[in-house]
């Protein structure tokens, strides 16, 4: 996809190598290389022809959109001519033959000093682009979304597993609010039938290991009424839900006031458990950002 190149061993300018060429000190755009598609996903814009022969020292620019290297010119975005082997990289280096569509040019990202240009919203305004963000750390995104997490409104995250007969799940619904007295429940279904349950929430998170099962939310923690699953007894198809923006409106002193724009909460629920078993089953939690 075009490229600049200058002197040295190799040349990886415009999706080809060529060690043998001549050396370019200026950026060209040339020919493409013979096979080469001219169009599709692969299509080539040109290449740069030299920068090799004197094995000195290069400084090379690649603009591919896969980053994908080998011999065959329908799936690789930098050809290789027989022969040629790609030797040292000091940006995000392209991958071979184990190269997957979620690494591309972010297969090695911070291996070293390289200036990268990728296409990526910055949803939380910090000057990182998001695609960089999370494949340095994954744990930005709990929910496995593709959205940076602090820009997700709610996050779903602490999956508790099958350890329990019903071991109940934390949904929400609508938009968690800072002013509005209503519009965004959080759900609990799947709970064990005729049983006591309650949602509480903190400030933080955390995962306390608790008999096959997290606490997965810090102190301080508040707690909401108690409320009752229905359904049948001994069957998983207990539910209860409540709106949090009605029960902070109901209860502007409660913890995280003054509630304001941003602020971010994490909930969890418990559900008591079958005589004779677990106390209580703990179901998956919820991080969730307030809107104005």
């Amino acid at each position: 996809r075009g490229g600049q190149g200058a002197a040295g061993r190799n040349n990886l300018g415009g999706a080809w190598v060529n060690a043998n060429g001549p050396i370019e000190t200026t950026p060209l755009l040339d020919a493409c290389p013979p096979g080469y598609p001219a169009s599709g996903p692969n299509g080539c814009l040109g290449g740069v022809g030299g920068a090799g022969g004197d094995g000195g020292p290069g400084l090379i620019q690649i603009h591919t959109p896969n980053a994908r290297y080998g011999n065959d010119p329908n799936v690789a975005d930098i050809l290789l001519p027989t022969g040629t082997t790609i030797a040292q990289f000091v940006a995000p280096r392209p991958v071979g033959s184990d190269w997957s569509a979620g690494e591309r040019l972010l297969a090695e990202l911070g291996c070293g000093f390289a200036l990268v240009e990728v296409e990526s919203d910055d949803c939380d305004g910090n000057g990182e682009p998001d695609v960089v963000e999370l494949r340095r750390d994954p744990a930005l995104d709990l929910d496995g979304d593709g959205v940076l997490d602090p820009c997700d409104d709610t996050v779903r995250y602490c999956e508790q597993g099958t350890a329990y007969l019903c071991p109940g799940s934390l949904d929400s619904l609508g938009i968690p609010s800072a002013s509005a007295s209503f519009g965004f429940e959080l759900i609990v279904t799947q709970a064990l039938g005729q049983r006591s349950g309650q949602l509480f929430y903190g400030l933080g998170a955390t995962q306390l290991p608790l008999v096959s099962q997290s606490l997965c939310v810090a102190t301080p923690r508040a707690r909401l009424p108690v409320r009752t699953t229905g359904g049948s007894n001994l069957a998983c198809d207990g539910t209860f839900r409540v709106d949090w923006n009605q029960w902070r409106a109901a209860h502007p002193g409660e913890l995280g006031s003054p509630f304001a724009a941003g602020q971010v909460f994490y909930a969890q629920a418990w559900v008591r458990g079958v005589a004779g078993g677990s106390a209580t089953v703990l179901t998956n939690a919820y991080r969730f950002t307030l809107s104005p």
